[in-house]
């Protein structure tokens, strides 16, 4: 009888622990989809475009699979699968500080020059290559540009090239505005998701940016009752204008390709309304309309959740996300991509 019950008793032990990975998995399951529901500017988007039937019998479906899940590796693997329903970027889940399972597909090692370069490939024509936007490469690429303003303003055609871009911070970018400008920007309001969660991230990008006016949003969006805030507190479209049209450059040829994601997409997006600016390449990516990353921890902070705080009112008429930017001059595959400059340049020179 002592033996029987030691079995049983190591039955049920065994029994628990076999449980555990899969209570686990639930547990976090249901934190990524409160969280995510409550809080992505982009998931009411989704609901209204799929319907809630729709939602209700996916969720469904993917809460069976986690039920039965063995490994981690199929938990994240599961849970990426229900975020994948709302949109491919912008997006993610896994384990905290694991590199373990890959999660965006333009996460990989540039195949060209990873660092700030140009040179004058002709007395017509100036090559820039700007290989990130991200917000620690604004200072080395305001300099950079700086210290090549003669050259930018000396050459008739300019070649920007962007490919393998990484996304990052609109900042990075505004100091090519004034090349581009002959004709006023207009740009769609951005609205904000409100609540306690996204007023926390926005006062971390405030201390990290020195940005005042994100101090006032975070603020905003804390007390206010709707769901969303416009970011410049108005529902009008928003329009740039400058004093200056710069005789040079005149034409202006931004290569792009499938890596082009998110800040890219958005300086594509102000690039596309000069009249002397032409794509060549590639579509890109398509991560732009639902934006501004959140990264939040579960409670143990075992696991990480990415989702979005904003979402553009350009969404409903010229979507970008799961589609890209596409370009003015599709380049084949005849032309390889060591090959694409010299087309680019080719072209503006030809007319």
């Amino acid at each position: 009888m002592m033996k029987y019950t030691l079995l049983l008793a190591g039955l049920l032990f065994w029994g628990c622990v076999a449980d555990t990975p899969s209570v686990e998995y639930e547990e976090t399951f249901n934190w990524v989809v409160e969280t995510f529901s409550k809080n992505d500017a982009g998931f009411q988007y989704i609901i209204d475009r799929k319907g809630e039937e729709d939602y209700l019998r996916f969720t469904n479906g993917i809460r069976e699979e986690i039920k039965i899940a063995k490994e981690e590796g199929d938990c994240v693997r599961i849970i990426r699968k229900w975020l994948a329903y709302f949109r491919k970027g912008h997006i993610g889940f896994g384990v905290n500080g694991s590199n373990s399972y890959p999660e965006r597909e333009w996460e990989r090692t540039p195949l060209l020059k990873d660092h700030l370069f140009a040179e004058a490939l002709s007395e017509k024509t100036y090559y820039l290559r700007i290989p990130s936007f991200d917000y620690s490469n604004k200072k080395a690429i305001d300099e950079f540009i700086q210290k090549s303003d003669y050259m930018l303003q000396h050459h008739p055609n300019l070649i920007i090239d962007i490919r393998d871009g990484t996304g990052g911070s609109d900042l990075s970018y505004g100091c090519l505005e004034k090349y581009l400008y002959t004709n006023p920007v207009r740009i769609l309001p951005l609205r904000f998701r409100t609540g306690e969660l996204n007023a926390r991230t926005v006062e971390q990008y405030a201390g990290m940016t020195g940005d005042t006016t994100l101090i006032l949003l975070a603020k905003r969006l804390r007390e206010s009752e709707a769901p969303f805030i416009d970011f410049f507190d108005t529902d009008r479209v928003m329009v740039i204008n400058r004093e200056e049209i710069l005789a040079n450059p005149q034409k202006i040829g931004i290569i792009i390709n499938g890596q082009n994601v998110s800040t890219d997409e958005q300086f594509l997006l102000l690039a596309k309304q000069s009249m002397k600016v032409k794509l060549f390449g590639h579509t890109t990516f398509g991560a732009l309309d639902v934006s501004n990353v959140s990264t939040v921890f579960s409670k143990d902070e075992k696991y990480y959740l990415r989702y979005c705080m904003s979402i553009s009112d350009r969404i409903h008429g010229f979507a970008i996300d799961d589609i890209g930017i596409q370009p003015d001059y599709f380049i084949d595959a005849e032309i390889p991509a060591d090959k694409w400059i010299e087309y680019v340049q080719a072209t503006l020179e030809s007319f």
